[in-house]
């Protein structure tokens, strides 16, 4: 299937699909509750303890922020496998796949964390932005701005440097997540260099075309946010019952389709 193909069919993919994509946005609705309900005008915190409302904010993170994380695995998972409808929901199993998912991400993010600690060290950018921050406190934006030529080289290398991993580690991540999916294994999703191997299968022209698509869609979905937030109240709302979740199914049936098109 070419890339263009690919992302036709996961244009369409959730709207065959309405249900279980309106059923995915309540799911994002309820995860994003305190926010709908303050847009709304109900402060949570009049008829809530504070520490109550921590908690409840935590466990909804927690249990639907996983759930959520676990389905579109889910979705990935049955596109790499020829099928053209959803998944079903289930809550427990999608719950632990997404646990799965997010130590994923962690162990995949930890060397690049590492790489830009080491490089802010390196380049003393640390006792320069301690520098700005004490003089901008004490003496304002003028004061902090003669101090700021000299932290220049240092702040715009680990910038650099952050963007350069950051982007490098995204791209594994991406088909590290389409191999975990497939197998079920975290061993073989951690295995970078498998990864690199099932991205030359799926060839690296078509890698990167697909991501500059990829990337084109996820700022027309920023812009489609921006204008739904002129929304009084309702885009708390709307934002995440229809186009978090329909961006959500599109990018997991795309990563699906990417990945399984190695296969054909």
């Amino acid at each position: 299937m070419s890339t263009l193909n690919i992302f036709k069919d996961a244009l369409s993919f959730p709207i065959k699909e309405w249900k279980k994509w309106l059923i995915l946005g309540v799911l994002m609705v309820i995860l994003s509750i305190f926010k709908v309900l303050t847009s709304f005008g109900i402060i949570t915190s009049s008829f809530l303890p504070p520490i109550i409302e921590a908690i409840l904010a935590l466990v909804i993170a927690i249990v639907f922020g996983f759930a959520i994380a676990g389905y579109k695995i889910s979705i990935i998972k049955d596109t790499i496998n020829n099928s053209a409808i959803m998944p079903s929901f289930n809550i427990r199993n999608d719950f632990f796949m997404g646990v799965k998912y997010v130590v994923l991400a962690i162990v995949y993010y930890i060397i690049p964390a590492i790489i830009i600690f080491v490089t802010a060290y390196l380049t003393n950018a640390f006792n320069y932005l301690h520098m700005l921050y004490s003089h901008y406190t004490m003496y304002g934006s003028v004061a902090t701005s003669t101090l700021s030529t000299s932290a220049d080289i240092s702040l715009l290398i680990v910038i650099m440097v952050s963007l350069l991993v950051l982007v490098i580690f995204e791209i594994l991540l991406i088909i590290a997540t389409a191999v975990f999916a497939e197998t079920g294994k975290l061993t073989s999703a951690m295995n970078m260099k498998n990864v690199i191997v099932k991205i030359s299968e799926i060839g690296w022209k078509n890698y990167i075309i697909w991501l500059i698509i990829y990337l084109i869609a996820f700022i027309i979905m920023d812009l489609v946010i921006s204008l739904v937030h002129l929304i009084p109240m309702f885009w708390s709302l709307i934002i995440p019952l229809f186009i978090s979740s329909y961006f959500a199914i599109f990018i997991s049936r795309a990563v699906g389709l990417l990945y399984s098109s190695s296969n054909n």
